[in-house]
Parts: C-alpha cells; sequence; structure tokens
C-alpha cells in the first residue's frame, strides 16, 4: 500500500471541487489518486509505460505490493489509436482502462502522475500533425482526472514539472510533451534493416521535438535548485541502436537536449518507454559526469522476437518481457538507485548515481 499522506481526506474533498467530470462518465470512472506530499523527502518512485487495457495485467500483484511516494505513467498508457474527430476508439480504450482492477488499486492508494506518448495521444507515432490533440487531450484530462484549475488546462501541450522535498533533499520531476509538437518523421528507405526498421533521421532545419515555447520553458526549468533532476521523456533518449521512433531521429533536437542537460548544475537521469523493451543507457556529459537513462517497456505488452538491439550508449542487455522501474533514494548516504523489475517485481539490472546538496 502507498504511503498514507497527512490531511488526505482534505486534499481529496478540495481536489474534488475544481475538477470538471461527471459523474457517469465512463472515461472518468477510475478512482482517483491521492495528493502528492510535496514536503517529504522522496523514497520511492515506480514507474512504467505502454500498458493495453484489453491485455491481463498481472503485473500490477508485483507494483503493488511495494510502498510508492508516487508511481508515473509515461505514455502509451491505453491503446487507443483513433480516427479524428470524434476519438470514439480513444475514449473506449480509456472507458476499458478505467476498469482495470491493478491499474485502479494503485490509483486509490498512491499518487500517479502521467503522461501521454502516441497511442493516448490517438495515432501511432503521431506528433504536431495529428488533427486530433485536442479531443485527445480532452479525454487524458477525464482519465486522470486533471484539476480544473491545472496549468495543462491553461495551456497547450501536457507538459508540466513538480518538486518534491525539503529544500536540501529537492527532487525535480520534469514531464515533457514529445507529441504535440512534434514535426514528422522520415520514413526508412530500408524498410526492417538494422538500424532503420521503420525511421531514419531527420535532417531539416526546421525540425522540432517540443516546440519554442515548451523548449523555454524546459531550460527555465533547469536553473531551479535540485539534488537531482528526473526528466520523463515518453520516446528514448540515447539509444542509438533502433530505427524505431527516438530522440536520435531528430539529431539537432537531440544535440539542443543534451547540451541544455549538461548546463544542468544538478545531476540528471532520465526516464522513457516506448520501446517494448527495458534497459540502461549511459551518455558523457564531462570528463567526471554522465547522464543515465532507464527505459521502462513494457507493463503487458511484450513483442516476442525482437532482436538486441546494438548501441554504444547501452549498459548491458534489454529486456523485452514485461518491467517495471523504480528510482529509490538513500538521503543518509547521498545517493539514488535506478532499477528496473520484471513482471514478478525481481531486479533485472540497475545503478548507483550521487545526489547534490540543493539548498539555494
Amino acid at each position: 500500500m502507498g504511503r498514507i499522506f497527512p490531511g488526505l481526506l482534505g486534499g481529496l474533498l478540495a481536489a474534488s471541487a475544481s475538477l470538471t467530470w461527471a459523474a457517469d462518465d465512463p472515461v472518468a470512472a477510475a478512482p482517483s489518486s491521492p495528493p502528492l506530499d510535496r514536503a517529504a523527502p522522496l523514497e520511492r518512485l515506480g514507474f512504467g509505460s505502454c500498458l493495453h487495457q484489453d491485455r491481463p495485467q498481472p503485473i500490477f500483484s508485483a507494483i503493488n505490493s511495494r510502498s510508492w511516494d508516487a508511481f508515473l505513467m509515461i505514455g502509451d498508457n491505453v491503446y487507443g489509436d483513433a480516427t479524428p474527430p470524434a476519438l470514439d476508439e480513444l475514449a473506449e480504450a480509456y472507458a476499458v482502462a478505467a476498469q482495470a482492477e491493478g491499474l485502479n488499486q494503485l490509483r486509490s492508494t498512491t499518487p500517479v502522475l502521467a503522461t501521454w506518448d502516441d497511442h493516448d495521444y490517438g495515432a501511432n507515432d503521431a506528433g504536431a500533425e495529428f488533427s486530433g490533440r485536442a479531443k485527445a487531450e480532452e479525454l487524458f484530462h477525464r482519465f486522470w482526472h486533471t484539476p480544473a484549475d491545472s496549468v495543462l488546462r491553461r495551456r497547450e501541450g501536457l507538459y508540466y514539472h513538480e518538486t518534491l522535498g525539503p529544500e536540501d533533499q529537492r527532487v525535480q520531476l520534469i514531464f515533457l510533451d514529445t507529441r504535440s509538437f512534434r514535426t514528422g518523421l522520415v520514413p526508412t528507405d530500408a524498410l526492417n534493416a538494422p538500424g532503420k526498421e521503420r525511421y531514419v533521421p531527420n535532417e531539416a532545419p526546421d525540425q522540432n521535438v517540443l516546440g519554442e515555447a515548451q523548449w523555454a520553458w524546459f531550460a527555465e526549468r533547469l536553473r531551479e535548485p535540485a539534488a537531482l533532476r528526473i526528466v520523463i521523456s515518453s520516446i528514448q533518449v540515447l539509444a542509438e541502436g533502433h530505427g524505431w521512433e527516438a530522440w536520435r531521429l531528430f539529431p539537432r533536437e537531440r544535440a539542443r537536449l543534451l547540451g541544455l542537460l549538461g548546463e544542468s548544475a544538478a545531476p540528471v537521469v532520465i526516464l522513457s518507454g516506448d520501446r517494448h523493451r527495458g534497459g540502461l543507457y549511459q551518455y558523457p556529459l564531462g570528463p567526471d559526469r554522465r547522464l543515465v537513462e532507464l527505459t521502462s517497456s513494457s507493463l503487458n505488452f511484450a513483442i516476442p522476437g525482437i532482436q538486441e538491439e546494438p548501441g554504444p550508449l547501452r549498459i548491458g542487455p534489454t529486456y523485452r518481457d514485461e518491467n517495471f522501474g523504480a528510482v529509490s533514494f538513500d538521503w543518509a548516504q547521498r545517493q539514488f538507485e535506478l532499477a528496473l523489475f520484471d513482471r514478478d517485481g525481481l531486479t533485472l539490472t540497475s545503478y548507483h548515481g550521487a545526489l547534490i546538496d540543493s539548498g539555494e
């Protein structure tokens, strides 16, 4: 069971007063999550991606047996590829997901923070060209019970941040929206060829992933004090060994991202999903600094037969069976751990790093 937070009942009542869904809305039928305790030091965050509403979800037995300060659902939280403008298929997918026992148990006991990827955005590998984005965003807010006064309802896109913990133990969560503003993908010239399976890099000078408003917002967040920054990207950042969707398909944008992260005074880790396999990656930011990414995918939609991917930035093998991830904190030792677990909760791989003093 998740941690019981002070003032839980009052927080729920206050939140319910600002919500805008109807009580009989099947998309919004899942329980609301308890509010975040933003003042307490973090002990453990969980995360996962790629959860198909029509498949069994046994992995939640392991997830719900642990205590989490928050659990992050980082995209493809349903599979609802749909036809604009109504997006009926996406609405139906959310209505099915709202009845999922394991996810509902997690939502009723643990603060859950979410973002989207392509299949809850509304179309496979879609970006800014997708005409159903506004309707998909409305469905997202209904399913995840976004409060009416949330910043997410006041601006275009699903990017936001949370800063958790006391002054000397601040952890910053930065959720990027890699869908709403992303320019087009370039189809491969060699279908299923290793490293070019579906797409090749877009070399256009006007390529974009985040859009200029989100880039400016992101740069501001990176100037704020933190003991650790956790950047959540629905698609992989560091993976180089495949031709499926990832930041490597937008090399100028990826270089811009890595440049900004290299300027961060605080250590940074990336959490990603989408790939239908999990793994660890690292990138040198300087002589004594490295950027580490943990990909967790999928929660219940493993794809058999995928070959191991090459790539100089990968740490160890990748894992194609069901998995979930975690970030744990040891404030006495000023260390954090990234870990990937199988569907029974057994550790697949892990990484340890240092936390800095986040005081002003």
